[in-house]
């Protein structure tokens, strides 16, 4: 909550400095100190006594000459002008998103925004395009804040260029960091998901094999009981061998002797 707070009064000073800053260009710069005439030249929004409070308490005082003064010099200084006046550059990104039907890239938002009333376009700020556009074709997915400390030096001044007021570089980073830190979570629980899998493919193969080996085993054990059976009704006190012509046509001699056999074998593996 602290967070939406603060944000929210960082906003409205930006507001408050922009209107203040407005009624300067428009009713206080153009009379050239003429305090009659900027009296006379009050906004209609704005009353009388208000005003004259404004002029004599902001205005006019030596702190705010200081501050407009170094604030116009630091404006001259300034390579990349935008000339998109006090349209956020949110709104310039809308309306160009819905001119081409795509999100612009933040270069292409750069070149809108210092694009001067004629459409013409000053040398530098095309140099500068061309730049960002050669780092985006090298790495595609770089972020807007990379992307703008490798063209235009470290952002570091509590601004980001091209990104509006209210945006810290902090607060960006921080973001990409998050991000980022997603993507690598999702990596790795889709890599622990394909552990998983593995694993449960291996564990059916070896229970498979295993209910395999059971299955023969069991088929073993049942010739071996059927042998057995045969061998103990032939050695049965009670009965006698009979005649090798009187034995039945799927029992021989050769059978029994086989029988003998496996008895040994499954002997030694049941016992």
């Amino acid at each position: 909550m602290s967070s939406y707070r603060d944000a929210t009064l960082k906003h409205m000073n930006d507001l408050w400095d922009n209107w203040r800053c407005e009624i300067n260009l428009k009713h206080i710069k153009p009379h050239m100190g003429n305090l009659v005439r900027i009296k006379a030249d009050k906004p209609h929004e704005i009353l009388q006594e208000d005003w004259d409070w404004l002029i004599t308490h902001r205005f006019s005082t030596d702190r705010f000459k200081k501050m407009s003064t170094t604030n116009s010099n630091n404006r001259k200084n300034v390579l990349f002008v935008h000339h998109s006046g006090s349209k956020p550059f949110s709104q310039v990104q809308h309306e160009m998103e819905l001119r081409y039907g795509h999100p612009p890239t933040f270069e292409d938002v750069f070149l809108e925004t210092r694009k001067q009333k004629d459409k013409t376009v000053d040398p530098t700020v095309q140099l500068k395009v061309d730049e960002m556009r050669a780092v985006r074709l090298e790495n595609p997915s770089i972020s807007n804040i990379n992307l703008a400390d490798m063209v235009f030096g470290h952002q570091k001044h509590g601004s980001v260029i091209e990104m509006g007021g209210g945006v810290l570089p902090s607060q960006l980073r921080n973001k990409e960091s998050q991000q980022s830190f997603h993507q690598e979570n999702i990596a790795l629980k889709n890599e622990l998901q394909k552990l998983a899998d593995h694993q449960k493919a291996y564990e059916a193969r070896t229970e498979a094999k295993l209910k395999a080996v059971h299955d023969e085993r069991l088929a073993d054990k049942a010739e071996f009981e059927k042998r057995l059976a045969i061998i103990m009704s032939f050695m049965s006190p009670n009965s006698s061998m009979p005649p090798t012509s009187s034995m039945p046509p799927s029992v021989s001699l050769h059978d029994i002797g086989q029988t003998i056999m496996s008895l040994h074998i499954l002997l030694f593996i049941f016992l």
